[in-house]
């Protein structure tokens, strides 16, 4: 309904809608945007709202795109500065990040706002990212924690390397962090991976029908044994709780099963994971099974018919973790 009456105002005063955005009507509408928070300038446009100023239509695009979360994110004090190639500068709290698409703005938004991987500890953690996408819930997690190691495990090569940026921009955490550019799996090998050049973390060994745009590339990354890899890691920190933080957009069933059948699973306390559809045979109700079977207890686990992704976060008693 709100967007109807969008639709009929800017149709019915045209003339008030300035001709240089006009490329950017649709996703104005889209957002909702008040076109009294838009200065047009020579070449440009200004949101004094958020302290930009902006040539390069790349830019307003991006900022456009993500105009409702980095509202939010401003309103909630984070800082945004434009840099180099289009891209942006966000620094919350005492974190840096470089944002290069509306879709990182909206990772920031889920990470810093919503807190989706927020947890509290009560003794040393070793956290394991896995899908670390550009490296925003390790650093954040890294900033709040300060008794932990973060191991992150990110496939993509393009997104591993934002992901060290990320991490080069944040020398505060830089040592509790170690990034691997692989990812986890039922088995090692090699597999054909859709990258999403704008959209990253929609990126997907599985998920692959869902993303058909220019900008998506078809690559081959390397995976490793989920038990194999994780039990590695744990050996070189035996002291500490096992947290996992799991989002592999799909990819997330065949990890739990060959990581739940494995001695490796006994050692993580605390699962937080965002779960995807896939099909009929993979939904989050398997999830929740398996996570139930193993002993932890579910802090969320609800879901809807029509939802395609969701959170589910479990404990198991008596662990350092909540």
């Amino acid at each position: 309904m709100m967007c109807k009456l969008f639709r009929k105002l800017f149709k019915t005063e045209g003339n008030r809608f300035p001709a240089y955005l006009e490329p950017w009507r649709e996703t104005i509408l889209k957002n909702h945007i008040p076109l009294g928070s838009i200065s047009v300038q020579d070449n440009g446009i200004s949101i004094p709202e958020f302290g930009l100023e902006l040539k390069s239509k790349a830019a307003i695009s991006i900022i456009l795109e993500g105009y409702n979360w980095i509202h939010q994110l401003v309103l909630n004090g984070v800082k945004i500065q434009l840099s180099a190639n289009d891209e942006f500068i966000a620094t919350v709290n005492a974190c840096r990040f470089n944002v290069g698409t509306s879709e990182e703005f909206y990772v920031l938004y889920e990470v810093f706002m919503t807190k989706d991987y927020d947890l509290d500890l009560a003794g040393p953690a070793l956290i394991l990212d896995v899908g670390a996408n550009v490296g925003y819930s390790s650093i954040y997690l890294a900033n709040k924690l300060d008794d932990v190691i973060i191991h992150g495990f990110e496939p993509a090569p393009e997104t591993y390397k934002r992901a060290q940026c990320n991490l080069a921009l944040n020398q505060h955490v830089e040592a509790k962090i170690h990034l691997h550019n692989f990812g986890l799996y039922h088995e090692d090998g090699k597999h054909t991976f859709l990258l999403n050049h704008s959209r990253r973390g929609r990126s997907s060994m599985v998920l692959t029908e869902r993303d058909h745009a220019d900008d998506c590339e078809e690559i081959t990354i390397e995976v490793r044994q989920a038990s194999t890899a994780i039990q590695e890691v744990i050996s070189a920190h035996p002291e500490r709780t096992v947290i996992m933080k799991l989002d592999t957009e799909g990819s997330e069933y065949a990890i739990l099963e060959e990581l739940s059948n494995s001695a490796t699973w006994d050692r993580i306390a605390c699962i937080m994971m965002e779960w995807h559809v896939v099909d009929k045979d993979q939904h989050p109700k398997q999830i929740a099974q398996t996570l139930l079977d193993s002993g932890f207890i579910l802090l969320k686990s609800e879901w809807t018919d029509d939802q395609t992704s969701g959170m589910i976060y479990g404990i198991k008693p008596n662990k350092n973790a909540r």
